[in-house]
């Protein structure tokens, strides 16, 4: 009898062994599910992210060399080898090709001229597209209507696949909440840990004042990628030739109890930022950047890449917060978006996200604005013809200097007239904090997978004083469990 309970127990104790293996790799697949499920789009997150590295590729491949370099032919077919895993990561991401080492050892020479063939081929067709594409960008110049904008950008999405010309942007003035040395480097360190050391993209500073050679140095020892380093034009901080002075020194008196509502340098610079920046030398060979401030922290490991992501799905902004600014600030700019719009009825977007920013049924605007302290946007946008109409209309109107319109406020009220809605995103899986506002992933597996540090509990998206909650409703997007507890 003992002999059978004992058979028993064993059996009993494997079944429990059985049983939680099962479970632990049921949960993980669960896990996976709403890791994917979470990215901002339903695509196969290994377009997005770096491959593994190459080098023991590259080995194989020199191995192969060195073995077939007595035949011209075979020493040239190698040859072309190398040159395909040089461009391995411009690769088409509707067709891409990373092979293990097993892949690789069973390639003939014959494999390896068909690769480049292919290669070849795509380059030719890339080449083709980005010649139309082209056309269209100055046709779009020449003969502005409906959806120029988006015709304006065409070359932008051409380049779907294959690697984005991205930046990080720092934009460093008297008026910056943080402006140290310490202040900039906890920003780029949260950067390379969580992100940049995997994509190696290159940084923009274009400053206020200059820095010193030795914190450039200080800089450059910690990125993985070029820095560049800029001078907003003193000629930008000044008075455009239409401004009555006299004026604008009456309405800042009048606006001193507003922060920064009686300071005119920082009238300067947010003209600067909401309209000539676009402009500055060092951005033009970007399509893409995301802004960022000196001390912000980003709270999560970010599995993809996020400019790779924008491009690729034709999104053109994305932010994290949102919120409301005082009607003081501002009272006179949505009546001014609004003749914008009966002027240049054209230049505005069929199913835009106008009515995220209204109230009223439209007749007056809410001050909600996407924070321009994180903005992860297309270049080409601020450079389109339609939104330098725009911005050349409200500066001649003059609420930069008789106001305080601020580059959020121009940013937002840009963004939802002149873009489609479903070209504006928010990013909930982006673990950001800037000056004591969170975005912090409210989903638990994320939070986890991606070795989130923030308080779940701080996030703003839900806040009484936040917005983000009328674009989940402006876009139908069912909000996070538990999204009232936050409100």
């Amino acid at each position: 009898m003992i002999l059978r309970l004992s058979k028993r127990l064993i059996r009993l104790f494997f079944f429990i062994i059985g049983f939680s293996v099962i479970l632990l790799f049921s949960l993980h697949d669960d896990s996976q599910k709403v890791l994917k499920s979470y990215l901002p789009n339903s695509l196969d997150i290994s377009q997005y992210v770096l491959p593994v590295s190459s080098n023991t590729q590259k080995n194989k491949l020199q191995e192969q060399t060195s073995h077939t370099n007595s035949s011209s032919s075979n020493h040239n077919t190698n040859a072309n080898s190398l040159q395909y895993l040089k461009h391995l990561e411009e690769l088409r991401a509707s067709d891409p090709l990373f092979y293990d080492e097993q892949d690789m050892e069973s390639f003939s020479d014959e494999d390896w001229m068909k690769e480049q063939e292919r290669l070849q081929k795509d380059e030719e067709n890339f080449e083709l597209a980005m010649e139309n594409a082209l056309k269209i960008k100055a046709n779009a110049t020449q003969n502005l209507g409906k959806n120029s904008t988006l015709r304006f950008m065409e070359p932008v999405f051409v380049n779907r696949g294959r690697k984005p010309k991205a930046c990080f942007l720092f934009t460093i003035n008297k008026h910056s909440k943080f402006q140290t040395l310490e202040d900039i480097i906890t920003s780029v360190e949260q950067l390379e840990s969580r992100f940049n050391k995997q994509f190696n993209y290159p940084y923009v500073f274009i400053n206020e004042t200059p820095f010193t050679s030795e914190e450039k140095l200080a800089i450059q020892n910690i990125v993985s990628s070029d820095v560049n380093f800029g001078l907003i034009p003193e000629s930008a901080l000044n008075y455009p030739g239409w401004i009555d002075q006299n004026k604008a020194a009456t309405a800042r008196s009048r606006l001193y109890q507003l922060d920064m509502g009686s300071s005119e340098s920082y009238r300067f610079i947010q003209r600067y930022l909401s309209g000539l920046i676009w402009r500055h030398e060092l951005l033009e060979p970007f399509d893409w950047y995301w802004r960022i401030e000196p001390n912000m922290k980003i709270n999560c490991d970010m599995q993809y890449d996020i400019f790779r992501w924008m491009q690729d799905t034709g999104n053109i902004f994305g932010f994290t917060l949102s919120k409301k600014e005082p009607i003081e600030a501002m009272p006179t700019i949505w009546d001014t978006l609004k003749s914008f719009q009966k002027q240049n009825p054209d230049f505005i977007a069929d199913k835009n996200f106008r009515s995220w920013a209204d109230r009223d049924n439209g007749n007056k605007y809410n001050t909600c604005e996407f924070l321009s302290s994180f903005e992860v946007a297309s270049l080409e946008f601020w450079r389109s013809p339609a939104f330098k109409a725009l911005f050349d209309y409200l500066d001649h109107k003059g609420g930069f200097f008789y106001e305080r319109w601020s580059e959020s406020a121009v940013h937002t009220l840009a963004t939802i007239y002149l873009l489609p809605k479903d070209r504006i995103h928010f990013f909930p899986e982006i673990g950001y904090s800037y000056d004591g506002m969170y975005n912090c992933p409210l989903d638990d597996f994320i939070w986890k997978d991606n070795n989130c540090v923030c308080d779940q509990g701080n996030d703003f998206t839900f806040a009484k004083n936040s917005c983000t909650g009328r674009y989940y409703e402006g876009k139908s997007i069912k909000k996070p469990e538990g999204w009232h507890q936050r409100a």
